[in-house]
């Protein structure tokens, strides 16, 4: 247990047994940590955002079709808030809003019709606003968002 010579030359120590899966998390590299989106989508705001709208549905139909989409093992997706569509669109890389405007996952009581909720959808790229019914005559485009992947 002596260290011999005058100098020990660093290039002729191994590695550490219990260094030599340092560069390691749980086994995992560095590479596989890192936070990747499904196809399709685009990273903003946390999340990761479809990059084309889909068919017009109103809130309930949206909502559904977006929990479907992935699946089990995975989550599903969902709607993205106000924020998240907006962020998304200064990325610059998603296009034009849809014709007529986005839904968000935001909803309100609704003012005309008790017992029913309001949706809250993005009218342009700047983030303006709009309500429509959570039923007929309150169809609009949508996009759904994931968690980021690793």
């Amino acid at each position: 247990n002596t260290i011999g010579g005058k100098r020990i030359k660093e290039s002729r120590l191994g590695t550490v047994p219990s260094a030599r899966n340092a560069r390691r998390i749980g086994g995992l590299t560095a590479q596989q940590l890192l936070l990747r989106c499904p196809q399709g989508t685009l990273a903003a705001a946390d999340v990761c955002v479809e990059t084309q709208a889909r068919a017009p549905a109103n809130y309930t139909s949206a909502v559904i079709t977006c929990g479907g989409t992935d699946g089990p093992p995975r989550p599903g997706r969902r709607l993205p808030t106000h924020g998240e569509l907006r962020r998304a669109f200064d990325l610059d890389q998603m296009g034009p809003i849809a014709p007529g405007g986005e839904l968000t996952s935001e909803v309100y009581p609704s003012g005309s019709s008790p017992g029913s909720v309001d949706v809250l959808y993005m009218t342009d790229e700047l983030g303006s606003v709009g309500l429509v019914p959570n039923g007929p005559g309150g169809e609009r485009a949508f996009r759904c968002v994931a968690d980021p992947l690793n």
